[in-house]
């Protein structure tokens, strides 16, 4: 398939984001963030009964960690009131870089971008595969 911003314009679009399947979490908070060789884990608690859920991506190719204060464009497309993990689209970290001329990848990598509602930590990642979640136990 053509690279992630062959369609992108030189404009910014509207935040399009597809809720994934997830165990439910009404109150998350962002834990941790791990990444190693093997990939990349974040951890997310649920405020509301304390469960805590492992996020677990293998081909990562980036990750931005912002306050969510500093996020308003993913909001309320992205609110914890209708879930907490989404597949981006259009409109998200991924398109602003492929507006940056820096952005060499732009035509060659065919990753997606995952958005991480953890409450007022967000993660933005470009992995080339979905996540995998499971519970911590």
């Amino acid at each position: 398939r053509a690279g992630p911003c062959a369609s992108v314009a030189e404009r910014a679009e509207p935040l399009l984001a597809v809720l994934l399947q997830a165990p439910p979490c009404a109150d998350p908070w962002f834990l941790e963030c791990r990444q190693d060789r093997a990939g990349l884990t974040i951890l997310v608690r649920d405020l509301a009964n304390q469960r805590t859920w492992r996020v677990e991506f293998v081909e990562v190719e980036g990750l931005r960690q912002l306050d969510a204060a500093d996020l308003l464009e993913f909001w309320p497309a992205c609110a914890a009131s209708e879930g907490w993990l989404y597949r981006v689209e259009q409109g998200g970290w991924l398109d602003q870089e492929c507006r940056r001329e820096g952005f060499v990848a732009r035509e060659t990598k065919a990753v997606d971008e995952y958005f991480v509602n953890g409450g007022a930590r967000c993660l933005s990642v470009l992995s080339w595969s979905p996540p995998k979640v499971s519970p911590l136990i």
